[in-house]
């Protein structure tokens, strides 16, 4: 025999907690890697293409610097991202915390990077960057809304990278260079970058020339020392 359905006021009551729950939780901004801590607030932040980046400490080259580079694919974008006085995104330096940490605090009004050093600083607005997506065209159209919240993150493992195989396969310079920004949005800070191997040799030695003349015709071709040192240079930039 069917038992007969439940309906009233009891079932009703049973079910409203999980509704409410559903209805008030907003879903924690998915973070690569997950920061140490993440605790959400109410409102958010209007980042739009006038946002600009203020720099705690405008004689702090280094700091100028690494904004920079951290900006300059984004504006490829459509973001304007000026720096200077007035930015609603203010970042700073304070020595305070572990080595590569920072603290984020976004709020209705802008936002504040505080980190420890500038390897800190520079994976703070990677974080950023990843709280604001552009679309699927790559383009940054109108205003994305970033939720309020406060991040206090700090790398759980001091070496984090991976190993790119130039010697089995030639990697072009240009390709190295895209491998490394990926790197940095991930913090990703050593590259073991396989320069030789006996599928091919991609490296120049003065003293054996052979090695990459011969070495570097194997599925592609070789470095020249300033494709090298300009591969290193870009790598630091991004504190790899």
């Amino acid at each position: 025999m069917e038992r007969p359905r439940r309906s009233g006021p009891l079932g009703r009551v049973f079910l409203l907690p999980a509704v409410l729950s559903a209805a008030c939780s907003a879903p924690e901004p998915a973070i690569i890697p997950r920061p140490s801590t993440l605790v959400l607030d109410r409102g958010a932040f209007s980042f739009d293409a006038t946002t600009g980046i203020e720099p705690a400490d405008p004689a702090d080259e280094e700091l100028l610097h690494l904004i920079e580079v951290w900006a300059t694919p984004l504006r490829t974008g459509g973001l304007e991202l000026p720096i200077g006085e007035g930015g609603a995104v203010r970042v700073g330096i304070d020595g305070v915390g572990g080595p590569e940490s920072y603290r984020l605090r976004v709020r209705a009004d802008g936002v504040e990077l505080r980190a420890a050093d500038h390897a800190g600083a520079f994976h703070g607005l990677q974080t950023l960057g990843q709280l604001v997506p552009p679309d699927g065209d790559g383009r940054w159209v109108g205003s994305v809304r970033v939720p309020s919240l406060d991040i206090d993150d700090t790398p759980r493992f001091a070496y984090r990278g991976i190993h790119l195989d130039a010697a089995s396969r030639f990697v072009p310079p240009g390709a190295v260079k895209a491998h490394l920004d990926v790197m940095a949005r991930y913090k990703l800070g050593h590259l073991h970058w396989q320069l030789a191997g006996d599928e091919g040799w991609r490296v120049p030695i003065e003293a054996y020339p052979r090695l990459s003349e011969v070495g570097g015709l194997a599925r592609g071709g070789a470095y020249t020392k300033e494709e090298i040192r300009e591969v290193v240079t870009y790598a630091a930039e991004r504190y790899i």
